[in-house]
């Protein structure tokens, strides 16, 4: 690999990351989402090629898709796992197919036996959409691990945040050749750049809490709009409408931080396990439904999902009250500003996944989140939630 250089802290985050998965080959993007863009493109599928994917995912990987050159294609979710629902995919594969993405929604692993079976069956492809999922197993193997490839986020409210920025992930030693030649043409990042995200990162640190989430979270987009920060996403993507520097690599400030949190992620993972853990055994005594348990998977949750009947009302109740809550998704493809109908979603089409936009919201179990506040969200749940 030597012919396709990397730098120090790459070198570095590559060895870092590669070794939690036992082997591999990882590569630091700018965001999740151009790992996907850059990986579609390694595999050579066919150009117009339809691309499977749940459609209850943030619309950044429909429009990753669409920037490759294929088209997305919508399958319907279980409403109990929220990941793609395996009868209904059977039933969308065709010879347009060109590869299959599965996410592990909120930490959840998919239904991966009924999936790699249908891609062997079809020679089809498989990508882990991992944005949601760094520890969680199926039969005692890392999600990660299935697919072709996988991609992750590092986005503020991922797993572990590097200020923004994603990673590509394969056990594939000709994939990997591919994606380091591919690298070599990612856009590198101004020093102006890698300075804000050093700013962004501490002021991360130092005002976004449990309580200010929602405010900053806010404030935050509002200021991502008027290019004042970095945004998770700009206008234009959100629109279907490829942006500006959209292949790029990560900034020195982001391989920084993601070192850093590499270094401590054992520690990270057992909390969110232990505070994922307290949800799920606390839910049910307020007559809360919870995640179902399955022998084959072991979850660790990015975020705990709860149907309430008063979403909206609730988001307000605990922003005044500065309880954080999650509300992914609010729309079948997250986030988006066009119609739906730009990028090849038809509503309706998902009623699954519509159903859980209406109701579903999500709870925090980052290291900011002990176990008193953990408590403290329940309680906030027994007395307002419907």
């Amino acid at each position: 690999m030597n012919k396709y250089p990397l730098t120090k802290q790459e070198q570095t985050l590559q060895k870092k990351f590669t070794n939690y998965f036992a082997s591999g080959t990882c590569l630091p993007f700018a965001k999740g989402r151009v790992a996907l863009y850059a990986g579609l493109k390694a595999l050579n599928i066919p150009e117009g090629s339809e691309i499977i994917m749940p459609g209850y995912t943030c619309v950044v990987v429909p429009t990753a898709v669409m920037f490759a050159g294929y088209k997305p294609v919508y399958v319907d979710i279980d409403p109990n796992t929220y990941n793609i629902d395996t009868d209904q995919l059977a039933n969308r594969i065709s010879e347009r197919t060109g590869a299959i993405i599965v996410q592990h929604t909120y930490g959840i692993p998919a239904e991966l036996d009924t999936i790699t079976q249908y891609c062997t069956q079809h020679n089809i492809p498989l990508i882990e959409d991992c944005c949601h999922s760094f520890a969680s197993r199926y039969r005692d193997k890392l999600c990660g691990t299935y697919g072709r490839f996988s991609f992750f986020s590092g986005q503020w409210n991922k797993f572990f945040s590097t200020g923004l920025g994603g990673f590509f992930y394969t056990q594939e030693p000709e994939l990997a050749e591919r994606m380091h030649k591919l690298f070599q043409n990612a856009q590198k990042p101004s020093s102006l750049a890698s300075l804000r995200f050093a700013l962004q990162i501490l002021a991360y640190q130092f005002l976004v809490k449990p309580s200010t989430t929602a405010l900053m979270t806010g404030l935050y987009r509002l200021l991502g709009r008027a290019g004042i920060v970095a945004g998770s996403s700009s206008y234009e993507e959100l629109e279907g409408t490829l942006p500006k520097g959209y292949f790029s690599r990560m900034a020195p400030a982001q391989l920084k931080k993601s070192l850093s949190e590499l270094d401590k992620i054992q520690q990270t993972i057992q909390h969110r396990r232990q505070i994922g853990e307290f949800y799920h055994q606390e839910l049910p005594r307020l007559n809360f439904k919870t995640v179902p348990e399955s022998s084959k998977t072991e979850t660790v949750f990015l975020r705990y999902p709860v149907r309430v009947e008063n979403k909206e009302a609730l988001l307000k109740k605990a922003e005044k009250q500065g309880i954080e809550l999650g509300t992914w998704f609010e729309t079948p493809l997250h986030g988006n500003e066009a119609p739906l109908s730009v990028f090849a979603y038809e509503t309706g089409s998902c009623p699954n996944a519509e159903r859980a936009c209406e109701q579903v919201i999500n709870l925090p179990t980052h290291i900011g989140v002990d176990m008193d506040y953990a408590e403290k969200v329940l309680n906030f749940l027994r007395k307002y939630a419907g």
